[in-house]
């Protein structure tokens, strides 16, 4: 059982570690936003949720080091570290994965952060009802996903455009 919280607690100190270290770098950059999407379910940079997964990843980051700590000291304690640290990695992962915002020189897309020079293809994927999938293509080959609604998918398309192949 320890092994899993310790598994647990690396996992989630490292997906908020990356998400640390991209927010350094979109600040550093200092870039301007040119799209934000009116979708309430995706997050822009400078939004509260946004600044509430920051605070999220410095505490799991703490956290987890406690934890490392106390899996082999004092078990219930390690148990109450591990579902806090469980809960928060969580909302970072969930915060990251909704993130979306096109800005100067990059696009941050599902909370990666990719320059346009960096990006093979824009493509639209699978269609439902109320959204549509839209596929990011890196230059190595890496497909990255995330949904956009269909309300908003004309302009956006016309945007990424200008920008980065998009394939209709």
């Amino acid at each position: 059982m320890q092994w899993i919280y310790l598994l647990t607690g690396t996992i989630m100190g490292v997906i908020s570690v990356y998400h640390l270290f991209t927010h350094k770098h979109r600040k550093s950059t200092q870039d301007y936003v040119i799209y934000r999407l009116n979708d309430r379910k995706k997050i822009p940079t400078g939004s509260k949720a946004y600044k509430r997964s920051l605070i999220a990843a410095y505490a799991v980051l703490f956290l987890s080091i406690f934890l490392f700590v106390e899996v082999f000291n004092n078990f219930f304690n390690a148990t109450i570290l591990f579902l806090i640290i469980f809960i928060l990695g969580t909302y970072v992962l969930v915060t990251l994965d909704r993130i979306f915002e096109i800005q100067g020189e990059a696009l941050i897309f599902a909370g990666y952060h990719a320059r346009w020079g960096k990006i093979r293809s824009v493509q639209w994927g699978k269609r439902k009802k109320n959204k549509s999938q839209l596929i990011m293509e890196l230059g190595k080959g890496q497909k990255i996903k995330t949904y956009i609604r269909n309300d908003e998918a004309d302009e956006l398309e016309n945007i990424l455009s200008n920008y980065v192949y998009f394939e209709k």
